[in-house]
């Protein structure tokens, strides 16, 4: 991309979801495509976000329990992916720098939990790419049977 504004726009429209769509086929996204998928998602995300500030000034009274919904959210997006026991040590992992923040840092404990957490995450990827035969990085697909 050559393009400035676009290649300055892409770097900050890229969420999740663009990143999940345009890694599961590299090969089929031109430019413009790429800029153009990334405003439509930009587009959902913020015209989800602005209809639901809408439809919650328009009720009446708070409803009691939704501010958990986003929680839950996460809960189900980290079940899903620990969907084999590879994933496993990353969730204890998760679970110890949880634990230990709100030990040690009970009014910033999400904040430090994260920062544990990619530190640990960074320590076990050092400590598994130097046992030997843990080649982490990604294959491409050759296509040989």
């Amino acid at each position: 991309m050559k393009h400035p504004v676009a290649k300055a726009y892409s770097v900050y429209a890229l969420i999740d979801e663009a990143y999940a769509v345009t890694a599961a086929s590299r090969d089929t996204w031109t430019p413009w495509r790429l800029v153009t998928m990334q405003l439509a998602f930009q587009s959902y995300w913020v015209g989800g976000g602005l209809t639901g500030v809408m439809v919650a000034s328009l009720l009446p009274d708070p409803i009691h329990g939704l501010e958990f919904a986003l929680c839950a959210l996460f809960v189900t997006l980290t079940l899903d992916a620990a969907r084999t026991r590879k994933q496993v040590p990353s969730i204890l992992l998760a679970g110890m720098s949880f634990g230990l923040a709100v030990l040690v840092f009970p009014g910033q404990a999400l904040f430090a939990a994260l920062v544990l957490f990619l530190a640990l995450l960074l320590g076990r990827y050092t400590l598994l790419r130097r046992t030997a035969g843990h080649d982490l990085t990604p294959r491409k697909d050759t296509g040989n049977a």
